[in-house]
């Protein structure tokens, strides 16, 4: 049966294995459901139709099967789980087993973050004070459902209240992580960050200081005297 012809592709629509490109699956689920079929087998005459078996390779991942025995239509259908580890990979082969095997193999395929789901606060350092006095800068990381880095380019949001202000900020995560730089406005009062990337948010409590003056003047001045007055302002660690 020359004319005859071992097709294996993903069930995906939109995925075209003859395109020879890697197909990016999300850690969230990583799995790829698989089918392959015999061309012309389906069309031998039931005297011609003699049992026919493949084998299922898929090297760092796991199939639902690796042997299947077929005389009807010589249709297959199988799936492939990755680990949900960013970067892992596999490329799955099929084999007719016979007289003169035959494989077939599948583009890469390989497994890329997903969604956010966890944040950490990583880094909060420095204090503000009033006037804008000293900055803070904090960092957030964050992470899908399965401990992986969110993929470079997440978009991210900050939204600091009260008396906070912004310097500097990230729109968008690399390596996993944000940063924003904060200072101190007009008042001194308690205020909140918001951090939301994707569907998930994190709430920093953060305190805007007020501070130290101190105003050094001659106490013993008498009537059309004069003498100097000296004001210093410093943040309550003493700093100017």
């Amino acid at each position: 049966y020359a004319f005859e012809h071992l097709i294996l592709d993903t069930q995906l629509a939109g995925f075209d294995a003859n395109a020879g490109r890697t197909l990016y699956v999300s850690a969230d689920d990583p799995v790829v459901p698989l089918q392959a079929r015999l061309l012309g087998y389906a069309d031998r005459s039931e005297k011609a139709k003699t049992p026919i078996r493949i084998n299922w390779t898929a090297p760092g991942a796991s199939l639902e099967t690796v042997t299947e025995v077929d005389s009807d239509q010589g249709v297959f259908f199988n799936e492939v789980k990755l680990p949900p580890v960013t970067g892992a990979n596999t490329e799955v082969t099929i084999e007719l087993m016979g007289d003169a095997a035959t494989k077939t193999q599948l583009p890469k395929f390989q497994v890329v973050p997903g969604v956010p789901d966890k944040i950490s606060l990583e880094q909060n350092e420095g204090e503000i004070s009033v006037g804008g006095l000293g900055q803070k800068r904090l960092t957030f990381t964050v992470r899908d459902k399965n401990n992986n880095l969110v993929a470079d380019g997440t978009g991210v949001s900050f939204f600091p209240d009260a008396s906070l202000q912004t310097v500097s900020s990230n729109g968008a995560t690399t390596g996993g992580r944000a940063s924003i730089t904060l200072k101190g406005g007009d008042y001194a009062e308690a205020g909140k960050l918001v951090f939301i990337v994707g569907e998930k948010q994190f709430s920093v409590d953060l305190n805007v200081r007020g501070l130290n003056i101190v105003i050094d003047a001659p106490s013993n001045l008498e009537a059309g005297q004069s003498g100097k007055v000296e004001v210093t302002v410093t943040d309550l660690d003493n700093k100017p």
